[in-house]
């Protein structure tokens, strides 16, 4: 079931591809972003107002759950000033360095 769950997904992408405007839309920033916040909150095992209290603690910024989810899923009603004061508020990790990543 597994297999054909996979093969009708890949079926789906393919035709959405097509649709007029589609790649730029998942080329485009609030998507990225999107994708971004959801790797980060999955890495941590958290759900969104886990995250959002996480960010707080880190930034001492409160961002709403419901913005994070919003941000997202590329949310179009989102302004740019409002991704602007949400990506501030959020903590960089540092990145490993290549020496540490394989060792």
């Amino acid at each position: 079931m597994r297999r054909k769950l996979g093969s009708d997904m890949q079926k789906l992408k393919q035709k959405a591809s097509q649709v007029p405007g589609m790649k730029e839309f998942h080329n485009s920033f609030p998507v990225i972003v999107g994708k971004t916040l959801l790797k980060r909150r999955l890495d941590l095992k958290m759900d969104h107002e886990q995250f959002s209290t996480h960010v707080w603690i880190k930034s001492g910024k409160k961002i709403p759950a419901d913005l994070l989810y919003r941000m997202e899923w590329a949310d179009p009603d989102i302004s740019l000033s409002r991704y602007k004061w949400a990506l501030d508020a959020l903590p960089v990790e540092p990145k490993e360095s290549s020496s540490q990543a394989f060792s």
